[in-house]
């Protein structure tokens, strides 16, 4: 995303900057109302809209950032979910979140409904998911299913 611009704005202007901030499709929405100046009196109207407005991230006037120091911070994890499709021992739900350990940052829990199996990932080192982390980060896997019971308790 990025806000809207002139060509006349684009003359002399930096190049453009990434940022790994975790961001859903929901808070597109409120990032419209918060550029056009309406978003208090949107959330207002309709507490369903529970997007979080990336303008600050747009617009360079955030100043929090994530465990690895150098994002904006947006959110902690993300919520993912496969449902029941073909059978139910399909079905899992899945954080994908930041939590600072010593030699990661970036980490995919699953947990699986049908048998409660659990796989932990660290994806900053293995972004293809090859390694399950469950057994040697014992304190990792009791943070991220207490983000779990906490996602399903909200």
């Amino acid at each position: 995303m990025r806000p809207p611009v002139t060509q006349e704005d684009l003359a002399g202007r930096p190049p453009r900057r990434m940022n790994k901030a975790l961001v859903e499709n929901r808070d597109v929405a409120a990032t419209i109302y918060d550029a056009v100046g309406v978003l208090g009196r949107v959330q207002r109207r309709d507490p369903s809209l529970n997007g979080i407005s990336l303008w600050p991230i747009l617009t360079d006037n955030a100043t929090t950032t994530t465990a690895s120091g150098d994002d904006t911070k947006v959110r902690e994890w993300l919520d993912l979910e496969h449902g029941t499709v073909y059978n139910k021992t399909i079905h899992w739900n899945a954080l994908v979140g930041y939590l600072s350990q010593p030699d990661c940052d970036y980490w995919k829990y699953i947990f699986h409904a049908y048998n409660g199996r659990e796989q932990l990932f660290c994806l900053d080192t293995d972004p293809y998911e090859t390694y399950d982390r469950t057994r040697d980060r014992p304190e990792a896997l009791r943070v991220w299913r207490q983000r779990m019971v906490q996602q399903f308790e909200e």
